[in-house]
């Protein structure tokens, strides 16, 4: 059923595009002037994309909050340093963390979303946000198995022990002597 959502068509990925989760890769960057007619210049990067099937879909403009998130994610769940270096992809820059550099998102997944809770000129209006894909199902170790159980003959014959015989073997100490004094009594008096 149509709805208000269908009266402008964006070129730009919007929240009703996005729903509750769309797993998508990164696969360049621009930046473009987002200015409304007559109003001052907003340069703002926006990320190209493509979806699970590798099909190019509409861009992402990328602000401040969500590149803070896109690099948390560069250096969380891809492993990409913190550490300043120079952009490869723009010698001319400033050193920059390699995880907020643009260039190291290229290939990489990220999802975007609907938050119902942004605002926008004070008004709650909902909008885009990034989260991190989830990580491949970590494989479970085997269970360990303890070996099979033995009778004691087999235990006694694997350790080349003698057979049991029915009889326990003789104590080789009084178990009432504590280790000292009198062998002749015991500690509560006289055996």
């Amino acid at each position: 059923m149509p709805s208000i959502n269908d009266l402008s068509e964006s070129k730009y990925l919007t929240k009703n595009d996005v729903g509750e989760g769309k797993l998508v890769t990164i696969t360049g960057y621009s930046r473009e002037n987002m200015a409304m007619d007559n109003k001052p210049v907003d340069m703002c990067y926006i990320l190209t994309l493509v979806n699970q099937a590798g099909k190019e879909i509409k861009s992402v403009v990328c602000k401040v909050t969500n590149g803070a998130m896109i690099a948390h994610i560069m250096a969380t769940t891809y492993g990409i340093s913190r550490d300043y270096q120079l952009d490869p992809h723009d010698p001319q820059s400033n050193p920059s963390p390699a995880n907020e550099q643009f260039g190291n998102w290229v290939g990489k997944q990220i999802i975007l979303y609907n938050d119902p809770t942004i605002s926008f000129q004070g008004k709650i209006t909902g909008g885009i946000r990034v989260r991190a894909p989830q990580a491949p199902p970590i494989q479970q170790a085997p269970q360990y198995q303890p070996p099979p159980a033995q009778n004691a003959a087999q235990f006694q014959q694997k350790y080349n022990m003698p057979p049991d015989s029915d009889t326990p073997p003789p104590p080789t100490q009084d178990p009432r002597d504590f280790g000292g004094g009198d062998p002749d009594k015991d500690y509560f008096g006289p055996k």
